[in-house]
């Protein structure tokens, strides 16, 4: 639905988290979660590990599926909204788990998504 794609990208933006990597022609979109608060997006590679492990980190959450790929030599988070089910309270649920994981993987203990480790590369 090109409707639930496009309040998917207004969305993701008003949270400053994410960052859109393609303008939505159909139903797909692909995007960056870029820590909370935006913290890692001053560093590239950290942002792709980051999403690299968002994606298996979702699937065992089971709370959502979705899919990542490579675009553009980045890695990403690919959203497409072809089910007719879908409702704009499945896609705020959407963007809340992506953060909640997202937010967890770079507040665990992992040094790589550190503030300091982002400062240093």
């Amino acid at each position: 639905d090109i409707l639930l794609t496009k309040y998917l990208k207004e969305e993701l933006l008003k949270t400053g988290e994410f960052e859109i990597i393609n303008e939505p022609q159909l139903s797909a979109l692909c995007f960056r979660y870029l820590g909370p608060e935006g913290s890692l997006k001053n560093n590239p590679a950290t942002v792709d590990q980051l999403n690299r492990d968002i994606i298996p980190a979702l699937e065992q959450d089971a709370r959502v599926f979705i899919t990542g790929t490579i675009l553009d030599n980045q890695q990403v988070i690919r959203a497409c909204m072809i089910n007719h089910r879908i409702q704009k309270e499945n896609v705020d649920r959407l963007i809340h788990v992506i953060r909640e994981v997202g937010s967890a993987l770079v507040n665990a203990a992992d040094p790589s998504y550190s503030q300091e480790a982002t400062e240093t590369i």
